[in-house]
């Protein structure tokens, strides 16, 4: 095991690159949260607050607090950013059909 003294030093050792490597693994597996209502012209995306990208065997997770999903209670669907930028996709999921 590695001693926790020289990953603290890796970690404020700019030239490591350790410090960028785990944002941006972090980052990957952060996603935004966002309420969807409306539809077409009147369709207004609210960010709710975070979540966490999670597997546990075969099933595939959003993991938030409760006061979060607590915000989607009168929205008809939910987005989420992905870790791609400047990549057009849309993918808006009802919340009805989630399981909390």
């Amino acid at each position: 095991m590695t001693d926790p003294n020289e990953i603290i030093a890796r970690l404020y050792d700019r030239s490591s690159g350790l410090a960028d490597r785990i944002g941006r693994d972090v980052g990957s597996y952060s996603v935004a949260l966002l309420s969807v209502t409306g539809s077409n012209e009147d369709e207004e995306l609210r960010c709710c607050g975070s979540g966490s990208l999670v597997t546990v065997g075969d099933s595939c997770y959003v993991l938030t607090a409760a006061h979060v999903w607590e915000k989607f209670a009168n929205a008809a669907g939910i987005g989420l950013t992905l870790d791609k930028e400047e990549v057009d996709h849309r993918f808006v999921m009802s919340v009805k059909s989630i399981v909390p």
